[in-house]
């Protein structure tokens, strides 16, 4: 019970959940209007749902072993470009 308890909460406040969940409130509060929101949503859609949705595409397909990708030569380095080698 407690590990599946555990293991919930670890889920539900992973950071790309509370990065969405923030980029929504903050969008709200920013404005206090729908146009704020969707600037929220724009923006989680940015930095949270589609790395999500990449991932689980990966984990789904079997290219990535779990959403953590703790296997080293599975993660992307998306802050260099492939070519040159340096």
């Amino acid at each position: 019970m407690r590990r599946k308890a555990a293991k919930v909460l670890t889920d539900v406040f992973a950071p790309a959940n509370l990065v969405i969940a923030l980029l929504l409130l903050i969008g709200w509060h920013s404005t206090s209007s729908f146009s704020g929101v969707g600037w929220g949503l724009f923006a989680a859609l940015c930095c949270g749902i589609v790395p999500m949705g990449v991932i689980h595409f990966g984990v789904r397909r079997g290219k990535l072993t779990d959403k953590h990708i703790r296997v080293r030569k599975q993660r992307i380095a998306l802050s260099r470009p492939p070519w040159p080698p340096w």
